[in-house]
């Protein structure tokens, strides 16, 4: 993701079907507010969200569907795993 640091009044990101994991390291972008993160294999929230906050500190809105680590009835998580998530 080094080639995002270019695009410093980013607001909008779809990184949607790129196979990212928990891990990802994203660059700084301090006007980003929209990420879309959907269909990719990130499967530790609380690693993904630390990043995401440190990376993006106007981050307004955030889509993980289809994700492990964004559980819904939909993709077999439990009600308690929804409410964390959300």
């Amino acid at each position: 993701m080094i080639f995002l640091h270019d695009f410093e009044k980013l607001n909008s990101l779809i990184l949607d079907n790129n196979n990212l994991n928990s891990h990802v390291k994203f660059p700084y972008l301090s006007s980003l507010e929209t990420l879309w993160v959907n269909h990719n294999s990130i499967c530790n929230l609380s690693v993904f969200i630390e990043m995401v906050a440190k990376s993006f500190p106007k981050l307004k809105f955030l889509s993980m569907m289809d994700n492990q680590a964004a559980p819904s009835y939909f993709n077999g998580g439990t009600y308690a795993q929804y409410k964390d998530y959300r």
